[in-house]
C-alpha cells in the first residue's frame, strides 16, 4: 500500500512555506526493499532516483502530492553509490498535454527526478553529511525548490559488521530515514560551495581510501583529524536545515510506526503526517497504456426549411 508524507500548511511548521507532500508508491517501496536485500548479500550500496509519475494522484485528494516511482537502480561499493540527475536521472521523459492549465502543467514536471533512495551496509540509515549535500547540489544549482532523500540501513549485511540502528527493537528490519530540506531552508550557492570545497579538501580523500581498500579508515589516525572536524561541521550545517522522519522497519512501511521525528537541532515536532493512501490513475494522454478518447463528431447545422 502506498505511503503518503503529508506536510503541514504554511505557518504550521518551523520552515515557513512547506514543500509539496509526496507519496512512495508500491513500485518505489518494492525497489527500496530489493535494494536492501541486494546490499545485505554483498555489502555494497544500492540506490535509485525517485521519479514523479504524472499519471497518478491521491484518490480523494488534490493535485499537490508528488507521486514517486523508482528510476533505474545503481550499484556502488561499500561506502558510496553515484546517482545521476536531470537527463541522467533514469526518470523516463513523458509527453505532456499543454492544453491543461499552466499551473498544473508546471507542477507535473514530467520525467523529473524528485530526490533519491540508497542503502547503507551495516544497518544505520542516518544520512551522512554528503548524502544531504549531494541532493542540495541539484536543488540549489538546478531545481531551486527542495532537496529530499530516503536511506535504508540493511541490517545484518554481509561484508560489514552489523551496527543496528535501533538496538531497542530486535524485530526491526531495514530501518529507514526520509528527510527533506524545503526551499526556504536551502543555502545559497556561495554557502554550498564553501561546504563542498571543505568536503573535497578534507573528507573526499578519506572516502577515496575507503572506496579503494574496501575497509573503513581508522578514524583514530592523526591524518583524519581534519576530516572528522569537517564531518562534524557539515553534519551540524545539514541538521539545521532538514527535517527527518525515522522508521524502525522497511517491512510493511505503511504499517511501521514512526520511531521519531526531528526538525533542526534538538527540536522534535511532528513535521510529517505519515499515512497510507490510495492512488488513482489519471486518464491523461501520458498515462501508461491509455489511448486518447475519440474526438467528438462535429454536429451538422440544422437545416432550416422555409414554407
Amino acid at each position: 500500500m502506498p505511503v503518503g508524507f503529508r506536510t503541514p500548511t504554511a505557518g504550521g511548521n518551523p520552515f515557513g512555506i512547506t514543500p509539496k507532500p509526496f507519496v512512495l508508491t508500491d513500485d518505489a517501496l518494492r525497489n527500496m526493499a530489493t535494494s536492501a536485500n541486494q546490499t545485505r548479500k554483498d555489502g555494497k550500496e544500492r540506490g535509485f532516483n525517485y521519479c514523479i509519475d504524472p499519471g497518478q494522484k491521491i484518490k480523494g485528494g488534490g493535485p499537490k502530492f508528488n507521486v514517486l516511482e523508482a528510476g533505474g537502480r545503481c550499484v556502488g561499493d561499500e561506502c558510496s553509490v553515484e546517482l545521476g540527475s536531470g537527463a541522467d536521472s533514469g526518470c523516463p521523459p513523458v509527453e505532456i498535454s499543454w492544453k491543461m492549465a499552466k499551473d498544473v502543467a508546471v507542477w507535473l514536471s514530467p520525467g523529473q527526478d524528485y530526490g533519491s533512495h540508497h542503502t547503507h551496509p551495516g544497518g544505520d540509515p542516518t544520512p551522512s553529511p554528503f548524502d544531504v549535500v549531494r541532493e542540495l547540489l541539484g536543488a540549489v544549482l538546478y531545481k531551486k525548490n527542495k532537496a529530499m532523500g530516503c536511506i535504508t540501513g540493511a541490517t545484518g549485511s554481509k561484508g560489514s559488521e552489523p551496527v543496528f540502528y535501533d538496538k531497542t527493537d530486535p524485530l526491526a528490519v531495514d530501518p529507514t530515514i526520509c528527510w527533506v530540506v524545503p526551499k526556504e531552508q536551502l543555502p545559497d550557492i556561495d554557502q554550498l560551495m564553501d561546504v563542498l570545497d571543505d568536503y573535497n579538501q578534507h573528507m573526499h580523500p578519506m572516502y577515496a581510501e575507503w572506496s579503494k581498500t574496501g575497509k573503513e579508515p581508522n578514524l583514530k589516525l592523526k591524518k583524519w583529524a581534519k576530516a572528522l572536524e569537517t564531518y562534524r561541521n557539515v553534519d551540524m550545517f545539514t541538521d539545521e536545515i532538514k527535517a527527518e522522519v525515522h522508521f524502525s522497519s522497511l517491512e510493511n512501511l505503511n504499517k511501521a510506526k514512526v520511531r521519531r521525528q526531528q526538525t533542526g537541532i534538538g527540536d522534535m515536532p511532528d513535521y510529517f503526517d505519515v499515512q497510507t493512501v490510495e492512488l488513482q490513475t489519471l486518464k491523461y494522454n501520458w498515462a501508461k497504456g491509455w489511448k486518447p478518447f475519440p474526438k467528438p463528431k462535429k454536429k451538422e447545422p440544422k437545416k432550416v426549411v422555409y414554407a
